[in-house]
C-alpha cells in the first residue's frame, strides 16, 4: 500500500491464480450440442480456486474454443454447433479491480455427429431370415445398437418410444415369429447421438425369424 496525498492507495500488480475442482468432464465422457446446449453448473466458492491479495471486485467470464467471453455466474453453457472434437477448451477469466486477469482451462470432448447404422436382409434358407446389422461411430464411439421389430411400418420418430416393438439386443441370437414385419436397427454414440436403419421382412407363416448377426465397428479410440 502506498500514501498519496495523505490517502491510503493499494498497488495490486499481480494477477489472480485461478485454478478449477471439479469442472472438467469425467475422463473419456462425451457431449453433443448438434441441437442442444449444454450446460454445466458452477459454484464460483466450490469449483474455483482464486488467489487473490484483494478479493474484493473479482470479476468472472468464460469462453468456450476460440469464442467471445461470457459473464460466468453459475453456469457454462456450450452453444449449439460448438465445434466437435476431443478437448475441446473452456477458458475461465478472473479479474481484479485492478485489471489483472487469471485463467484456468477445463475442457470437454464433444461429438455432434450421428453413428452409421445399417440393417439388411441376407436372404431367406432354411426357414430362416438372416439380418445383419453394422454399426460404426468415428469420433466418440458406439455406445450400444439394438433392433427393434414391428409388424407394421412406424414414424422413425417414434421407433425406441413405442412399447409395443421388441427389442432385440445387439447380439447374436436367432428368435422365432410368425409375423412379417419391419425391423429397425438403432445405434448410440457415446455422446447421445444415435441413427436409424430399417428394413421390411415378409416370411410364410411360423418360420424362424431373424438369426441375427450384429458387427459393431469402433475407431481407435473408441
Amino acid at each position: 500500500d502506498t500514501l498519496v496525498n495523505g490517502e491510503d492507495v493499494k498497488y495490486d500488480g499481480t494477477a489472480p491464480v485461478v485454478t478449477d475442482s471439479n469442472l472438467d468432464m469425467a475422463e473419456g465422457e462425451w457431449i453433443s450440442v448438434a441441437s442442444e446446449a449444454y450446460i454445466i453448473d458452477v459454484d464460483l466458492a466450490t469449483n474455483l480456486n482464486v488467489t487473490e491479495r484483494f478479493e474484493d471486485g473479482l470479476t468472472y467470464k468464460y469462453a468456450v474454443a476460440e469464442g467471445e467471453k461470457a459473464n460466468l455466474t453459475d453456469s457454462i453453457v456450450i452453444p449449439v454447433g460448438t465445434t466437435e472434437g476431443e478437448n475441446v477448451t473452456v477458458t475461465i477469466y478472473v479479474t481484479d479491480a485492478a485489471g489483472n486477469e487469471g485463467t484456468t482451462v477445463v475442457t470437454v470432448n464433444i461429438d455432434n455427429t450421428v453413428p452409421e447404422v445399417s440393417i439388411e436382409n441376407g436372404g431367406q434358407a432354411s426357414g430362416k431370415v438372416t439380418l445383419t446389422v453394422e454399426s460404426s461411430d468415428t469420433l466418440s464411439g458406439i455406445y450400444s445398437t439394438k433392433v427393434y421389430y414391428s409388424p407394421e411400418a412406424l414414424d422413425e420418430a417414434t421407433v425406441t418410444e413405442v412399447e409395443k416393438l421388441t427389442v432385440i439386443e445387439a447380439v447374436e441370437r436367432a428368435y422365432t415369429t410368425e409375423n412379417s414385419g419391419t425391423y429397425y436397427a438403432v445405434a448410440y454414440d457415446k455422446a447421445g447421438n444415435y441413427s436409424i436403419d430399417s428394413v421390411e421382412i415378409t416370411v410364410a407363416d411360423s418360420v424362424t425369424l431373424p438369426s441375427l448377426t450384429v458387427k459393431t465397428k469402433n475407431d481407435e479410440n473408441a
